[in-house]
């Protein structure tokens, strides 16, 4: 006979560990299915691995710019491997022990195994040691998230054709690297490898860098990263990757529909990701997905079986950990009757390159396009900075979006040093309902990097100061 169980929540990355955490807060009793590590790829395989590596070998970057300030480290940097894969494994255990702890502390129960929809209002769950465990949950919440989109003409083995999940092991620095797709992930991770001494290049379908963008914007990322030595082959088509040699063989179609040819000792297929959504038997619980499998949800997230809510990569949209754990928490204010987040909620998204790019709202562009027949748009280099010249960081540039009308703010694209944390000024600002007006007489700290966010505000209402 089937368990009874309040609430199930199966997959335990960033949407299902909050949601286990939250609702268990609020006084549910909690099951939390989860066949890996917790905390998902964001923690394990992603995010945070990641940006390990990334800040480890950030100092790579700045020798040029020690050598301005008068420090010149005798013989260079040198780069310990397999420290820096320590490293990046301590800062995963110590978050994922994090989360672990607060599941035992809220009383979470942890069911090891992969979860499936037997009929609708039954879950099985299976673990590895054979045992199967039967569960008539009261409410569900899918949160299994998402996996990298594989290529046939790509196809991975795990040690020369790879996904970002064995990349970001550091199982070795190639000599060549050619990464397939330009998006964050592909430019992350080239990013890190052109530090180890890597020579990149990537083949991408797009016309150019972050479609998300302004083209403005982009053509200043695009010539940043050039300029560190990455290469770009936009309009490229991948026809095929050969591993039979001493070195892979990439067969490609360039712009002109030509056919070109590269040699690389490891390729990255980094194209996009799929949903995990296959094997949980969502058929059986009358669950449907889109075509390419992502899960249809409808009003606070509700799926079309009774009872049964998705959130985070699973359920498609941008895929960020950040928007998952905002769903997550949502649906769980649903549960216990309270009012939701906002409905439309601001959500930055940020690429961690150097210089880094975020953004959140609309571009100028998307505000066209959405029948803005004027709009303020006030910007401001990082070069007229004082903080980041005396920080000798003065690539990018801040740029703000506004209606002319209303003084509302729409969005904002930010492109330099810290932009991960300055976005955070203009997500507040929107999600509080804050006006250009507003803003003009905020004091911002000087020498700060923030003033680049006030600069481009008081560009943007006409008042522009320390620029013409």
């Amino acid at each position: 006979m089937a368990e009874s169980c309040e609430v199930l929540i199966i997959g335990g990355g960033p949407a299902g560990y909050a949601a286990a955490l939250q609702a268990a807060r609020k006084g549910f009793a909690v099951t939390l299915v989860e066949k890996e590590a917790i905390g998902g790829t964001c923690l394990n395989r992603g995010c945070i691995p990641t940006k390990a590596l990334l800040s480890a070998t950030e100092p790579l970057d700045r020798q040029e710019a020690w050598g301005e300030m008068g420090l010149r480290p005798q013989g260079g940097l040198f780069v310990d491997t397999d420290a820096l894969r320590s490293f990046s494994s301590r800062c995963v255990e110590k978050l994922v022990g994090g989360v672990e702890f607060l599941l035992e502390k809220r009383k979470v129960r942890i069911l090891r195994g992969e979860g499936r929809f037997a009929a609708p209002g039954l879950v099985t769950v299976a673990g590895a040691d054979g045992i199967v465990t039967e569960l008539a949950p009261e409410r569900v919440l899918i949160a299994t998230g998402s996996r990298s989109h594989a290529l046939s003409m790509a196809a991975e083995d795990g040690e020369r054709v790879v996904s970002s999940d064995r990349l970001v092991t550091v199982p070795s620095v190639p000599e060549r690297l050619v990464i397939i797709g330009a998006g964050v992930i592909g430019l992350e991770l080239g990013t890190l490898y052109r530090r180890l001494g890597s020579k990149v290049t990537f083949i991408e379908m797009l016309p150019g860098l972050f479609p998300f963008c302004d083209n403005d914007v982009a053509a200043h990322a695009s010539a940043a990263f050039r300029k560190q030595g990455l290469v770009f082959n936009f309009k490229a088509a991948l026809t095929e990757v050969q591993t039979a040699g001493p070195a892979c063989k990439i067969i490609f179609k360039n712009a002109k529909g030509e056919d070109q040819f590269l040699e690389a000792e490891m390729v990255l297929v980094a194209v996009g990701r799929d949903p995990k959504s296959d094997g949980l038997g969502l058929e059986k619980a009358g669950i449907e997905t889109n075509e390419r499998g992502f899960v249809k949800t409808g009003e606070h997230w509700q799926t079309t079986a009774p009872g049964v809510y998705a959130a985070g990569d699973v359920r498609g949209g941008l895929m960020l950990a950040h928007k998952a754990t905002h769903e997550a928490l949502a649906v769980v204010s649903h549960w216990a009757g309270e009012a939701e987040p906002m409905e439309k909620p601001y959500i930055p998204n940020v690429v961690y390159t150097h210089p880094e790019l975020a953004v959140v709202g609309l571009t100028e562009s998307q505000a066209k396009a959405q029948g803005a027949a004027r709009l303020k748009a006030g910007k401001f280099p990082f070069r007229a900075n004082g903080r980041a010249i005396t920080a000798s960081d003065e690539e990018g540039l801040v740029k703000i979006i506004a209606d002319p009308t209303t003084d509302e703010i729409l969005g904002a694209q930010i492109l330099g040093p810290s932009a991960s944390e300055l976005v955070h000024i203009i997500s507040v600002a929107m999600s509080s309902g804050a006006r250009l007006k507003d803003l003009r007489h905020v004091i911002f700290a000087h020498p700060t990097l923030s003033e680049t966010v006030h600069e481009a505000i008081l560009a943007a209402a006409g008042e522009p100061l320390h620029q013409l």
